[in-house]
C-alpha cells in the first residue's frame, strides 16, 4: 500500500532567526567545502531560514530548513544536461548530493528543489502538497552556482494554517486555497528567478490543494498546516477545509483585505471549524441496497450491513457484518446526468466520507431526480491508503442512491406495489428505471419504450463498466466484489453452477442481495402474474448480451423480474403481460428492471405516525399531506362537556 509522499524537509526550530548569509559568508563556506569529484557531487547549502510574520500567534522564532536522506534535486548545467542528484547526509542545512553515474559538464549550474518542480525544463509549483505532522513538505529552493557549491534559497513563503475546533471526533483529509492571485502552476519566470531575486511567479488561476490521506483529527488545540506558496499580496483568499465525512467550511477573505506572503517568510492564519451539519440517518428504520433521498440534505446510512442485514442464501444465515477496521473508504462508482447531480460535488471531488462505520454524503443545495452508486472498499496492494484504486482496491458492498420524490403506491392482485420501477427517474425518458441481472443487487443502464439510448453516465460507461465473458458463470462474492462488472457467460447463467442458489431473491423473505428500498422486495411470480402494459407499468427493454456501449437486444414494453426462479437456466418473469419460463428474456444474465412490491414482513413503525390530536381532538381531521396518521378513537369529538340540561 503507498502511503503519503515522504517527507522531504523537516521544520527544526531554533532559538533564533538563522540569517541570511552575506556574500563574504559565502566565500568562507566555499573555502571549507569538501574536496568535490568532478561531475558526481555537489555541495548544497540552505541559504536562510523560514522566518515569521506577525499576522496571529506569539511565536517569534525562526525555521532552518534541513535537508533529509533520500532528498533529490534536479541540476542542469551549462551544457544543458540534466540530472538528479541524491543527499549523502540529514539533518543539517548543508549535505553533499551524489550521482553514481558520471554528470560532464561545465558551470553554470542551476538546481532545483524538490527535483520535480523541474518538471522536465518547464518548472512549475505542485497543485498538489502532501502533509506532514507539524511541517513541511518539500519546500521549493532554487540555486545557481559557477562552482559545484550550491547556495539555495526558497523561491516563496508558508502559509500555517491554526485550524482547532470544539467538535468531537473531527478529522480533516482536504484543505484547499484559491485567491486572485496564482497559488500553483507554471512558473512565469524561471529565466530570470535569481535575477527577480528568487521570487516565483506563477499565473493567476491555480489552487493549492493540500492532501491528508486518511484525515488528520484535530481539537481545541489548533492544529498547523504549513503550506508552500508563492511570495506575494493575496486578496479574495479562500480556504476551505473537507472533513472526512464530507463536510466542508470555507473561510472567505473580506473585500478590501489582504494577506501579504514574503519570500522566506511563514504567515499565520488562525482558524475554527465549526461546521456541524446534522446528518439524516437513512438506516435508521432499516438497511437496504437502495436508499431513497427525496429532499435536499445531508444523510448517513449504516456502511456495515449487507442489505437489509438479513438472510445470506449463500450461508444459509443471517448475514455477518462488515468489520469497522475492514473499511478504507467510500467512493461514488458512478452517477447519472453529470457529476454533482444527487450527491454534491465541489473541487473535482464528490462530498462523501467514511467514519465510524457509516458513509456521509451531503446532496446538492437544489434538488434533482437522479441516481448515485457508491461502495465501501478496502485498500489493496496499490494506490493511496482510502483513495479509491478501481485496480488494487477491494469493494467491499455496494448501495444505490436514488433522489426521487417520495414514491407512491398502487395495488394489483392484492398487493401493494411501488408506482415506479427501481431507479426510475420521471420526465426524462428514463422512467424504465435500472436493469438488474436476477439475483444481483447491482444496477445497469436500459431502455424504455424502444429507445436505446442509455442515459448518460459519470464518469463515461465504457470507463465505469466491464463485460467479462465467464465460461460457465461466476461466484456470488465475485459479483459483489464487481458491481460494475456486467457478466455475459455463453450459456443463461451469470453464477456457476456449483455456485448457483435459487433463492438470492427468496419468494419468502427479502435477502440482502434484494435490491429494493426499505420496505419493499422484489416481487414473486404470483405477485406479477396478468399484469400487462396496459396497467402503465414502466417496462424496459432488457440488456440481452451488452457489449461496452451498452448495445440492446430484443426490446419490449413490459418486462419484470420476479423472485421466483424456476430452474438454473431459467428465471420467471413478467413478459409482454404474460409469465413465461421459456422466453429468452428470462436467463439469469439478461438485464431487466424490478417493479418493487410491499415487503409485508416488516412491520410499520407506529410511533413514526403523526398525530392529528395531538393538539386536541374533533369529529373532523384534515389530512395536509401523504403519509402515515394516526388519532385518539377513545375521544367523543373535541372531548368537551355536554351542554344538555
Amino acid at each position: 500500500m503507498r502511503k503519503n509522499m515522504k517527507t522531504s524537509a523537516v521544520l527544526a526550530s531554533t532559538m533564533a532567526v538563522f540569517a541570511i548569509l552575506s556574500s563574504c559568508q559565502v566565500q568562507e563556506m566555499e573555502s571549507q567545502g569538501p574536496e568535490f569529484l568532478p561531475g558526481k557531487e555537489f555541495h548544497a547549502r540552505i541559504g536562510e531560514a523560514l522566518t515569521k510574520t506577525e499576522l496571529s500567534g506569539d511565536d517569534a522564532s525562526g525555521y532552518d530548513v534541513v535537508w533529509q536522506n533520500g532528498d533529490v534535486i534536479t541540476i542542469k548545467n551549462g551544457g544543458g544536461t540534466v540530472g538528479l542528484f541524491t543527499a549523502k547526509d540529514a539533518g543539517s542545512t548543508q549535505t553533499d548530493f551524489r550521482r553514481t553515474d558520471g554528470y560532464e559538464g561545465a558551470a553554470p549550474y542551476q538546481a532545483w528543489y524538490p527535483a520535480g518542480i523541474y518538471n522536465d525544463g518547464s518548472p512549475a509549483l505542485p497543485a498538489t502538497q502532501a502533509y506532514s505532522p507539524g511541517n513541511l513538505t518539500g519546500s521549493p529552493m532554487y540555486a545557481e552556482s559557477t562552482t559545484q557549491d550550491l547556495l539555495f534559497k526558497n523561491i516563496g513563503g508558508v502559509i500555517r494554517l491554526k485550524i482547532s475546533t470544539a467538535l468531537a471526533d473531527l478529522q480533516i483529509k482536504k484543505i484547499i486555497l484559491s485567491a486572485d492571485q496564482g497559488l500553483s502552476g507554471a512558473i512565469t519566470n524561471a529565466a530570470t528567478l535569481a535575477a527577480d531575486n528568487y521570487i516565483a511567479a506563477v499565473a493567476p488561476g491555480g489552487i493549492l490543494t493540500m492532501d491528508l490521506g486518511d484525515g488528520v483529527a484535530i481539537g481545541a488545540t489548533p492544529t498547523p498546516f504549513y503550506m508552500f506558496v508563492p511570495a506575494n499580496t493575496y486578496t479574495g483568499l479562500s480556504i476551505t477545509a473537507v472533513s472526512a465525512i464530507g463536510v466542508t467550511q470555507t473561510w472567505t477573505l473580506k473585500a478590501g483585505k489582504a494577506v501579504e506572503v514574503g519570500r522566506s517568510q511563514i504567515t499565520d492564519i488562525s482558524l475554527e471549524f465549526t461546521k456541524q451539519l446534522d446528518y439524516t440517518d437513512l438506516s435508521a428504520k432499516g438497511t437496504a441496497n437502495t436508499y431513497i433521498v427525496s429532499t435536499a440534505g445531508s444523510y448517513k446510512f449504516k456502511a456495515t450491513v449487507k442489505g437489509n442485514g438479513g438472510l445470506d442464501p449463500v450461508t444459509g444465515t443471517t448475514a455477518t457484518e462488515i468489520a469497522k477496521s475492514d473499511i478504507n473508504g467510500a467512493v461514488v462508482l458512478w452517477e447519472l446526468a453529470g457529476a454533482g447531480n444527487a450527491i454534491n460535488y465541489t473541487e473535482d471531488a464528490y462530498n462523501i466520507g467514511y467514519y465510524d462505520g457509516y458513509v456521509y454524503f451531503t446532496t446538492p443545495d437544489t434538488f434533482a431526480d437522479g441516481n448515485a452508486y457508491v461502495a465501501v472498499f478496502k485498500d489493496g496492494a496499490g494506490g493511496a491508503a482510502g483513495v479509491w484504486d478501481k485496480d488494487n482496491d477491494e469493494i467491499l458492498w455496494s448501495w444505490l442512491i436514488w433522489t426521487t420524490e417520495e414514491p407512491g403506491e398502487t395495488e394489483y392482485n392484492d398487493c401493494v406495489f411501488m408506482d415506479r420501477n427501481i431507479g426510475s427517474v420521471r420526465g426524462t425518458g428514463y422512467e424504465g428505471g435500472f436493469a438488474y441481472q436476477w439475483g444481483r443487487p447491482a444496477p445497469f443502464s436500459a431502455a424504455f419504450n424502444h429507445n436505446f439510448t442509455p442515459y448518460t453516465y459519470y464518469p463515461s460507461r465504457t470507463t465505469v463498466f466491464d463485460f467479462p465473458k465467464y465460461p460457465s458463470g461466476t461466484t456470488v462474492a465475485n459479483a459483489t466484489a464487481h458491481p460494475t462488472s456486467f457478466f455475459q457467460p455463453p450459456s443463461g447463467n451469470w453464477m456457476s453452477q456449483e455456485d448457483f442458489h435459487a433463492n438470492l431473491w427468496s419468494d419468502t423473505e427479502k435477502t440482502i442481495y434484494d435490491p429494493s428500498p426499505i420496505g419493499w422486495k422484489v416481487p414473486s411470480k404470483d405477485q406479477i402474474t396478468g399484469i400487462t402494459s396496459a396497467i402503465d407499468f414502466y417496462g424496459t427493454g432488457f440488456i440481452g448480451t451488452c457489449n461496452t456501449d451498452f448495445g440492446y437486444g430484443n426490446p419490449g414494453s413490459v418486462l419484470l423480474w420476479s423472485s421466483t426462479c424456476d430452474d438454473y437456466n431459467t428465471v420467471w418473469a413478467n413478459a409482454y403481460g404474460n409469465i413465461s419460463s421459456s422466453h429468452v428474456d428470462v436467463y439469469f444474465r439478461s438485464g431487466m428492471p424490478i417493479r418493487p412490491v410491499e415487503d409485508t414482513s416488516v412491520a410499520k413503525d407506529l410511533s413514526e405516525y403523526t398525530d392529528l390530536s395531538a393538539e386536541a381532538t374533533a369529529n373532523c381531521y384534515i389530512v395536509p399531506a401523504q403519509g402515515d396518521y394516526k388519532f385518539l378513537a377513545t375521544v367523543k369529538g373535541n372531548g368537551a362537556a355536554s351542554l344538555a340540561g
